[in-house]
């Protein structure tokens, strides 16, 4: 009986080993794939995640510039209906523009990410001229990313900035309100579609040289779908 049982445990334990054997393998050779291409695709889909709310950025803040247009037209008058759509858009589009921030503080930390990987796997390469080629190359391309990035880093600061101008408006307007002051007059915005414009060109750009880095990485047969 005693002989029984300690082939039975035997038994038990020869299963244990293979399963974890077999995971191994698993996790390993078949469900594995390249570092590179794992944090390609992160990248790629904080890019992604990016030009979204870079849209919806761009359309909720062009409807909160329609309705402050249409609530200067009554002097902001505290309950007018013109003027509460206007605070409710405002606030709406600062949401959104909040969002953007989020969404290219990540893009950046998958983007350093991706790169710390592509130095690390150049590192790899035996051939000093071949490894030094390789890291030049991706100097260039991370250089021009950043220099992108900054710019656009200085268009979110502007949006960010004519989103706080708006908000000084809405306390001046809430303000009045509850003074039953009639209006306030009309606000200056400085160009505001001019600084608008500009902000989205750049955060454009940015978008569009990571998606050239996508696109170069699919040509070499990195997929990063």
């Amino acid at each position: 009986m005693a002989d029984k049982n300690k082939k039975s445990g035997t038994n038990w334990l020869i299963w244990l080993i293979i399963i974890g054997v077999g995971f191994w393998i698993y996790k390993h050779y078949i469900n594995s794939q390249p570092v590179t291409i794992t944090y390609a695709k992160d990248f790629k889909n904080s890019l992604i995640t990016f030009e979204k709310e870079k849209e919806e950025t761009k359309e909720e803040v062009q409807k909160a510039l329609k309705a402050y247009e249409e609530a200067k037209d009554v002097l902001f008058k505290y309950q007018d209906k013109r003027t509460q759509d206007f605070i409710k858009r405002w606030k709406r589009a600062e949401s959104k523009v909040n969002d953007l921030i989020d969404a290219y503080n990540n893009l950046i930390r998958k983007a350093n990410n991706f790169f710390e990987v592509l130095y690390n796997e150049a590192e790899k390469i035996k051939d000093e001229r071949l490894r030094s080629q390789v890291i030049a190359f991706i100097n260039e391309r991370k250089e021009q990313f950043y220099a992108k990035a900054e710019r656009a880093k200085e268009g979110i600061i502007r949006l960010r900035n004519l989103m706080q101008k708006g908000d000084d408006l809405i306390k001046a307007i809430e303000i009045a309100g509850a003074l039953k002051y009639s209006e306030i007059g009309s606000y200056n915005f400085n160009d505001f579609q001019y600084q608008l414009d500009r902000s989205f060109t750049e955060l454009n750009s940015l978008i569009e040289e990571g998606k050239s880095i996508v696109s170069d990485l699919s040509q070499n047969k990195i997929k990063v779908e």
